[in-house]
């Protein structure tokens, strides 16, 4: 008896330490109980994560949209609901592309010059459905605006801080119907518009003031503490220096044909100088000068200006007698750009334009660094289909005292269909800059 007595006592210790220490059972009851809570984490990760990229998705098509429909407002003016039935097309086709579920609304507000592109998505979500019994809408908004495109876009100045960046001094005119002037500066004199001057365009905007003194004639309406129009041309690449045709100064009183390429030091065009331009990009590394009784014409051209002058950095000066007739390449790298300059190394440069017989000047004069300036009493570029001027700062000098010897005047004509030379994106009838603000 003792013996079978220890026996079970034995067993029954046994059995209640396998009791103790067998959790196989355990684990399979709480691995029974978790399985539904992890596949339901797993699908709510797997819905959340659809909803996250059909967001984004929509996201970038409506951003997509918006900005190429500002573009597009500032083109058809009058045709915005044939506008907003476009971008709704092509906003449904892009859903399709990315295997999306989307409906799509655009609305154009020409008071605000602004495109607002809505979607609601609805991405499959199977879990959310089935715990929610409803299906989830994402929802997305972009609206972008064109900050100086109600009109073409003729003058802007881009000096952030000057005091008369854009400056119409007295006896002047500027034919420029249609146009809208953009002066950046933060100035409270940033435009200053004196008296006795003719001032012809459709707005001038300043994101300063705008200071007037005397009498003068004006059809533009006048805004101050616009927006800055950011610096259209600011991407684009400009020519650079290469090998010298001519070095030092270079006194030219003949007839002659010249090569595109780069002139350094100081040309001068002597009075009885004929200068054809073959069709290309000149580099002048140096400055420019253009005496009276001199020409210079060519078609398809590009006068860069590379550095500063030696004279009180004036890199380019026209005399008053001086003919110039300039049209910009219809192709290539300086497509659309007639004069341009840059200095790399800081400072300004200056040009003076005097001449009274430079009636065509067809493309865009593009000069971040410079200050342009139009010479008393002559007028410039009235006989070009357009002319359209992005300079740091851009002054008409005052006229002369005589009224017989005509005002200072420049005519920023807008006859786009006339001429076959490109306009830049964000300036003419493509102006202004678009910003998306939502």
């Amino acid at each position: 008896m003792p013996a079978i007595g220890k026996i079970t006592s034995l067993f029954r210790a046994s059995w209640r330490r396998r009791l103790r220490t067998d959790t196989r059972g355990s684990v399979a009851i709480v691995a029974a109980l978790s399985l539904p809570l992890l596949a339901a984490m797993a699908g709510l990760a797997v819905d959340l994560s659809r909803m996250t990229m059909t967001r984004a998705s929509l996201q970038n098509i409506a951003d997509h949209l918006a900005l190429s429909g500002a573009r597009e407002m500032q083109l058809r003016q009058r045709d915005l609901a044939a506008l907003e039935a476009y971008l709704e097309a092509r906003g449904r086709s892009h859903v399709a592309e990315e295997g999306l579920v989307a409906d799509i609304s655009a609305l154009i507000d020409k008071h605000e010059h602004s495109v607002r592109i809505v979607f609601e998505g609805y991405p499959e979500t199977l879990f959310i459905k089935a715990l929610r019994g409803e299906t989830s809408v994402v929802s997305v908004e972009a609206v972008a605006m064109s900050v100086g495109g109600e009109y073409p876009l003729c003058l802007v100045t881009l000096d952030e801080s000057a005091n008369h960046s854009m400056q119409f001094s007295t006896r002047t005119r500027v034919d420029a119907p249609g146009c809208a002037f953009y002066a950046n500066s933060t100035h409270h004199r940033a435009v200053h518009i004196q008296g006795n001057s003719t001032l012809e365009a459709a707005l001038v905007c300043a994101t300063g003031g705008i200071a007037t003194s005397g009498a003068f004639s004006s059809s533009a309406h006048r805004e101050t503490d616009c927006p800055p129009v950011a610096d259209p041309l600011r991407s684009r690449a400009l020519p650079e220096p290469g090998p010298c045709i001519m070095d030092g100064r270079n006194r030219i009183s003949d007839r002659r044909i010249l090569d595109p390429g780069t002139y350094c030091g100081v040309i001068e065009l002597r009075p009885g100088a004929d200068i054809e331009l073959r069709p290309g990009n000149y580099v002048f590394a140096g400055a420019l000068r253009i005496f009276d009784g001199a020409r210079l014409a060519g078609d398809e051209v590009n006068l860069h200006f590379h550095g500063v002058g030696p004279d009180h950095n004036i890199v380019l000066t026209v005399g008053r007698e001086a003919h110039i007739a300039l049209t910009a390449p219809r192709s290539g790298s300086m497509a659309g750009l007639l004069l341009t300059g840059q200095q790399p190394s800081g400072g300004h440069q200056r040009y003076y334009f005097g001449s009274a017989h430079a009636s065509v000047l067809t493309g865009t004069i593009y000069l971040p660094d410079g200050h342009f300036s139009v010479g008393s009493g002559v007028t410039i570029a009235d006989r070009s289909p357009f002319t359209i001027i992005v300079a740091q700062r851009f002054t008409l000098q005052q006229g002369p005292e005589l009224s017989f010897e005509g005002e200072t005047g420049i005519v920023l004509n807008t006859d786009y269909h006339l001429s076959d030379v490109p306009i830049p994106p964000g300036l003419g009838p493509n102006g202004g800059s678009i910003v998306l603000t939502r």
